[in-house]
């Protein structure tokens, strides 16, 4: 016996599977991918059911919000005029005790005592007002000043609501929309599972190598579709919780604030309720750290703070590190899934105050992109960020294209955008950058030609006028400082050579914020050479508070061209 044929005796003999065990065990494979299909289907039928229940709960939601905002509207509607008709007891009341001093200081008692007798009686009407309305109650109304908070009523009866309902009904879509992907899924296994039951079957019905081929082919199929049913089963579903939607909507209250108080110069309502928006966007985050909206609302909340304290100087000028921050948020937010043309403008914002001064300038033109029919928005913020980079020819070149877009574009130019622009230009002003009046001049002009011809390119001055005086109006010497009880400021001009029609336009910015109620717009038809003479605020009968103090510019148009600017104080 050769060694080959000896080493071939001492092997044990090759155990093969009798036809027999063939069939058992191809038998229980099939019942085994059985008992896998009857278990995946359950699941299906549960995932599609989740998918349905989620889908209806969010159509629900939906639904609540409609009728809450209805509600809300119907509300509103109801305490505003409300609120109309007790300003204006308000200011009856306060005339008809004028006229009470007036009138026992002049001796004349019953005229004091009627006018007496009618400031009670319009006091008892508006303390039965008040009783009647929630927007004059506490907390809404303070009895010192006098006034009503509107805006905290507005962000506690339509933005908290609001959100929180359009956020739980994204929290529900979105589990919908991830059960009805498991229940997809669950489809396409029972499919495959299908072909392995098919696979099986016909290896019951061949010998051989056919036989293992088909056996192990089916077998490999069902240990795959095993382990996709596992890690589909196991994939986690996006949730978030209640107490975590009903921060974020206390967040996005607070912010909305915030954003309505800056314009108005509320510079320490700004930081306050920024900062709360903060700290509840930050708890929102804690309990969902994937909560891509919750970082977005805490990287605009932490901006407009910024911003505010670095505009103002207030508790000084904020570090780098907080625009960084910003970024970061910001970032975040993009990196789970929130882009838009507006995030990707307030990050340029934030990268140049962060000192990135040319992703500021990609991110602001990405945002253009994304967001083209936001042109006179963007563009204008493109052109302030250029000019902050010492590129005041771009800059003025971009602020030119998007001032013409918005001529092009009626519905795309509102005021809103042109008054931030000049706010924001005045409020830079103290960096003293190079073309910075120019842009601010250029603004105004368009804005205010636009508006009144049409477009925003204004006519040449051809006719001379000379600089702004004020007075008292009792007094015809020119002064630049008035006292505290000011009703009317007197404001006068010489022209020479203005022509009849000439749209003349007079803005009047008190602290920097426009104030529409002071300023005016007439076709001129006075002769072409002399004196003008107007009155900044009134000194008819209704008016009670008169001039607040503050510093006055005021500037004048004479068919969209900025002709005169002046200034004067109230004390």
């Amino acid at each position: 016996m050769t060694p080959a044929a000896r080493s071939d005796a001492r092997k044990p003999p090759r155990r093969q599977l009798s036809e027999e065990g063939w069939k058992r065990l191809l038998v229980l494979l099939i019942a085994g991918v059985a008992l896998l299909g009857a278990a995946v289907g359950a699941l299906q039928v549960d995932a599609g059911a989740r998918a349905a229940r989620y889908s209806r709960d969010a159509r629900a939601a939906m639904l609540r919000s409609i009728a809450k905002s209805s509600s809300a509207t119907v509300r509103s509607a109801y305490e505003r005029e409300r609120l109309a008709a007790h300003q204006a007891l308000a200011t009856e009341w306060i005339l008809e005790r004028r006229q009470a001093v007036a009138s026992a200081a002049a001796a004349a008692d019953a005229e004091a005592t009627a006018h007496a007798q009618n400031a009670n009686r319009l006091w008892d009407v508006m303390q039965t007002s008040r009783d009647m309305s929630t927007l004059l109650s506490a907390p809404y109304f303070d009895e010192e000043a006098f006034v009503a908070d509107v805006v905290q009523f507005n962000v506690d009866y339509f933005t908290v609501p609001s959100v929180l309902a359009s956020e739980r009904d994204a929290a529900q879509r979105a589990q919908s929309t991830a059960w009805g992907n498991k229940a997809e899924r669950y489809v396409v296994t029972i499919t495959i599972l299908a072909v392995s039951l098919f696979l099986l079957g016909l290896a019951l019905t061949l010998r051989g190598g056919l036989r293992r081929l088909f056996a192990w082919v089916g077998g490999l199929i069902t240990a795959g579709l095993v382990a996709f049913v596992l890690l589909t089963a196991l994939a986690a579903t996006p949730a978030a919780p209640n107490e975590s939607l009903s921060r974020y909507a206390d967040a996005a209250g607070h912010f909305t604030y915030a954003a309505y108080a800056a314009p108005l110069g509320k510079t320490a309502d700004v930081i306050e309720r920024a900062g709360k928006a903060i700290d509840l966007a930050s708890q929102a985050i804690a309990l969902s750290p994937d909560y891509a909206v919750a970082y977005e609302l805490r990287g605009l909340a932490r901006l407009l703070a910024a911003q505010e304290s670095f505009y103002t100087q207030t508790s000084g000028s904020p570090s780098t590190t907080e625009f960084v921050r910003v970024v970061a948020d910001l970032d975040r937010a993009v990196a789970l899934g929130r882009d838009s043309g507006s995030l990707e403008d307030q990050r340029a914002s934030a990268l140049s105050f962060a000192g990135r001064t040319d992703d500021a300038i990609v991110a602001s033109r990405r945002a253009l992109a994304l967001a083209p029919e936001q042109r006179l928005r963007f563009g204008l913020h493109l052109s302030i960020l250029l000019l902050g980079a010492g590129l005041e020819a771009e800059a003025l070149f971009e602020a030119e294209g998007a001032l013409r877009w918005a001529e092009e574009h009626p519905l795309g130019s509102d005021p809103v955008t042109f008054r931030e622009a000049i706010r924001t230009l005045d409020r830079l002003a103290f960096l003293g950058w190079p073309g910075l009046d120019a842009l601010e001049a250029r603004v105004k002009e368009a804005f205010v030609s636009l508006t009144h011809r049409g477009t925003v390119v204004p006519l040449p001055l051809i006719a001379h006028v000379g600089p702004l005086r004020f007075t008292t109006g009792r007094e015809s010497e020119a002064r630049t400082r008035f006292s505290g009880d000011t009703q009317a400021v007197g404001m006068g001009f010489d022209v020479d050579g203005l022509a009849a029609g000439a749209i003349l336009v007079v803005q009047v910015f008190r602290d920097g914020i426009e104030q529409p109620s002071l300023g005016w717009v007439e076709a001129w038809s006075g002769p072409p050479t002399g004196p003008v003479e107007r009155t900044i605020g009134a000194s008819a009968r209704k008016t009670v508070f008169g001039l607040v103090p503050g510093t006055y510019d005021v500037d004048v148009y004479i068919d969209g061209t900025l002709a005169l600017r002046g200034s004067f104080v109230v004390e």
